[in-house]
């Protein structure tokens, strides 16, 4: 299966699925290097702007490559985004209950 880079909020990326269209969430410039030798960047491992501007590049194109494992059909946890819920209400600490 095929999977695509699209751009997300806040400077994120987002892995699709071309079979079913879900998706990974990938928000750490950390992770962009790695995700952009997915689709053929060849820049040093800890260039992330370089990685960056080749997934910015990319992004939202008809670039795809086959998935190394992102989507693993076995053991698929992804949550589609209409099917998230919200938290409810915070508790005396800010953390969601």
């Amino acid at each position: 299966m095929k999977i695509y880079v699209e751009q997300g909020d806040y400077g994120t990326y987002l892995i699709t699925n071309e079979e079913n269209d879900k998706n990974v969430l990938v928000q750490t410039d950390y992770d962009f290097p790695g995700l952009a030798r997915t689709f053929g960047w060849d820049g040093e491992e800890s260039d992330f702007s370089g990685a960056q501007e080749f997934l910015d590049e990319i992004a939202d194109t008809d670039t795809g490559v086959e998935d190394p494992g992102y989507f693993d059909s076995d053991d698929d946890e992804s949550i589609a985004p209409e099917d998230m819920e919200d938290p409810e209400e915070e508790d005396a600490f800010g953390f969601f209950e």
